[in-house]
């Protein structure tokens, strides 16, 4: 569900979908990885970053993540 609300332009909904996931299970790098990337579009890039952080220590091959954290970096 947060993927189909961040797809049609909905960060901000897709980030409590997002949240909930991470109760369930916090293991799960691309929930982190997704939340990470709308946080940054709602221009929560600290919280952002965070995301990004873990989604690298669950999947450290994930170039995506590296990618995007660096890219949140610069910015803040």
């Amino acid at each position: 569900m947060g993927n189909a609300l961040y797809d049609l332009e909905e960060a901000e909904k897709a980030i409590r979908y997002y949240q909930d996931a991470l109760k369930f299970d916090d293991n799960i790098a691309d929930v982190h990885y997704n939340l990470g990337n709308a946080l940054y579009l709602m221009k929560k890039v600290d919280d952002a970053i965070h995301h990004y952080k873990r989604a690298i220590k669950l999947n450290p091959a994930k170039s995506e993540s590296y990618y995007n954290f660096g890219n949140a970096l610069c910015v803040r």
